[in-house]
């Protein structure tokens, strides 16, 4: 996504008050897995994720 556009959306966002934009259908999906997927598999996928870290 384009800065500009970023920046339309973060400033737009801020004059309704909202403090927290997320664009994007995906994103808004990856946002909700946590409230949908049972915490095993969270923690699981999150534990996946951050394994090869160092």
């Amino acid at each position: 996504m384009p800065a500009e556009q970023v920046a339309r959306l973060g400033f737009s966002a801020w004059q309704k008050g909202r403090p927290v934009v997320i664009t994007g259908r995906l994103n808004r999906f990856l946002v909700s897995l946590p409230r949908l997927l049972p915490r095993p598999w969270m923690t699981g996928l999150v534990a996946r994720a951050f394994r090869n870290r160092r």
